[in-house]
């Protein structure tokens, strides 16, 4: 029997997610918070719904190489991708470093506080061009943090590709034994 997936739900391992492969939370929707002057945005409630079950009572955050945006998941998918990282590429390719150095080293650990907030690092909001407010985007099992105006200027620009790509997508379910 193959389990659903549910909107919000933490993933473990027994858990509808873990079906799908890393046991990662499902992040979906689209959310414009408010950041105040120190930093702090709340986190949507679905998305710190997702985490619930986690490791780790939070999120994981970093800079997007060439892009004005940040990306984050759950500590299950972050360390999936160190993990990827480490042994995809050979042990005398300079790419493990470079990208460490770019991702790894300058991602944050976010609890949330009481309130359901988080503190985006001065470094973080920086890169992504967040001042007073900040786009919680879910893209399954990751999400990005983007200023509104980019977040719309993604948005338009995706759309004409991501309308061929459904397209091309196989059916859901082919090719499955």
């Amino acid at each position: 029997m193959r389990p659903s997936m549910s909107r919000g739900l933490g993933v473990s391992s027994g858990s509808p997610g873990a079906y799908w492969g890393i046991g990662v939370a499902l992040f979906l929707n689209t959310f414009t918070n408010k950041v105040d002057r120190k930093g702090r945005v709340s986190v949507p409630s679905t998305f710190r719904n997702a985490v619930k079950n986690s490791d780790f009572q939070g999120i994981i955050i970093y800079a997007l190489p060439g892009e004005a945006a940040l990306e984050g998941s759950d500590i299950s998918r972050f360390e999936a991708l160190s993990e990827h990282i480490d042994t995809h590429f050979g042990p005398y390719s300079d790419e493990p470093n470079d990208i460490a150095m770019t991702v790894l080293a300058e991602a944050a650990e976010l609890n949330f506080d009481p309130e359901g907030r988080v503190t985006l690092p001065q470094h973080l909001r920086d890169h992504a061009g967040i001042a007073d407010q900040a786009v919680f985007a879910g893209m399954g099992k990751r999400f990005k943090i983007l200023a509104p105006d980019t977040h719309a200027k993604q948005r338009q620009s995706v759309q004409g590709r991501a309308r061929d790509a459904l397209r091309s997508l196989p059916p859901l379910g082919a090719g499955k034994g």
